[in-house]
């Protein structure tokens, strides 16, 4: 099918629009900001984001952004999406800093064996809490993509939980 060519600017202009809307579903400010740009939101007070301040460049904490990231970008995430993708979001920063600082508090050098053991335990447990927090925000998250969606998540998302 040929088409006039007084038509074809407006086709492309169509066109343009179109491939524009996508990408602004995908960075529009509706969106809220954890992970929208690199993790980095509009709001910088400490308690939109509390898990975000120790993720120094090139820290655990901040491969993890990174790749959070990377997963919103492949997934596209929608507008009526991101409410579940800020949960998952933040569950997994929380998840990944109890991974990183857990061990670290409990090298207290002057408690008796039952209290290391007994701190061992409580970190355990702070632990798998976050993880089935992390595990129902994922859950949310994997029920409201679409099926496409779900196979980008099936191979994308596992990698990025610490």
């Amino acid at each position: 099918m040929t088409t006039p060519r007084s038509t074809r600017p407006l086709f492309v202009a169509a066109t343009l629009a179109l491939c524009a809307s996508q990408v602004l579903a995908q960075f529009s400010s509706g969106m809220g900001g954890m992970g929208g740009r690199r993790g980095r939101s509009a709001d910088t007070s400490s308690s939109a984001r509390p898990s975000d301040a120790s993720a120094a460049p090139g820290s655990r904490a901040q491969q993890t952004v990174d790749k959070l990231y990377d997963l919103r970008m492949r997934l596209l995430i929608t507008p009526e999406q991101a409410p579940a993708w800020e949960s998952f979001y933040a569950r997994t920063l929380a998840w990944a800093n109890e991974a990183a600082n857990g061990r670290r508090t409990s090298a207290v050098a002057e408690q008796s064996a039952l209290q290391a053991v007994q701190l061992r335990l409580s970190e355990t447990q702070n632990r798998y809490a976050l993880m089935e927090d992390l595990a129902d925000a994922a859950k949310k998250l994997y029920a409201q993509l679409t099926p496409e969606q779900q196979r980008t998540a099936d191979q994308y998302l596992p990698p990025v939980i610490p």
